[in-house]
């Protein structure tokens, strides 16, 4: 195993969403957005680039408890100029935006950036996380079975995910222009 992360509604299908109190100038503000809980393995794991601050720390208490890392839609749709520092209220915790990560598209592409607020999980996991070659699988298999022996070791590869994902744009697309060449035809008949 090279590397894992743990955390849950990390995944399109399982998205959680709150509503998330901030200020803007002198005015409190309610954006809804969705949120991720992971830990500190999930930004560094994925390479997704902190643009200002740092990542959430497993020996800083205050960062388990009430730090926020929001990307970059999540400022913009408060209209700073930066989020590092600023407080914010969500999901039991208030407390000050320890990074912001560059926009990734945690959603379908076809969609713009929606605002995203990371923060440390809380028990229970949902999603583990793990970057691994193929041939370890059954080693994480059996790991997985060592310690959560009441539930099935249920896996995907996330790059097959997203092929499948874009597997299925592709064919609708094939298919749309099909039939506008075909509409086109028609109209070239007279």
């Amino acid at each position: 195993m090279q590397q894992y992360s743990v955390g849950s509604s990390v995944n399109v299908d399982d998205l959680t969403a709150g509503t998330t109190f901030a200020y803007s100038g002198n005015k409190k503000r309610e954006l809804m957005c969705n949120y991720f809980y992971i830990d500190k393995n999930f930004v560094p794991m994925l390479h997704i680039p902190l643009v200002e601050g740092r990542n959430l720390s497993d020996s800083l208490v205050t960062d388990r408890q009430s730090g926020f890392i929001v990307n970059e839609a999540f400022v913009r749709s408060m209209g700073w100029k930066q989020g590092l520092g600023q407080t914010i209220e969500g999901f039991d915790r208030k407390g000050p935006i320890l990074g912001v990560v560059r926009d990734f598209h945690y959603k379908s592409m076809h969609n713009a950036v929606e605002p995203l607020v990371l923060i440390y999980y809380r028990q229970p996991v949902q999603t583990v996380i793990v970057k691994v070659k193929p041939k370890d699988i059954p080693a994480v298999a059996g790991l997985w079975k060592q310690h959560y022996p009441d539930t099935i070791f249920d896996y995907a590869f996330l790059d097959e995910n997203y092929r499948e994902q874009y597997g299925r744009d592709r064919g609708t697309m094939q298919l749309f222009s099909f039939f506008t060449l075909l509409a086109i035809a028609i109209s070239c008949l007279g």
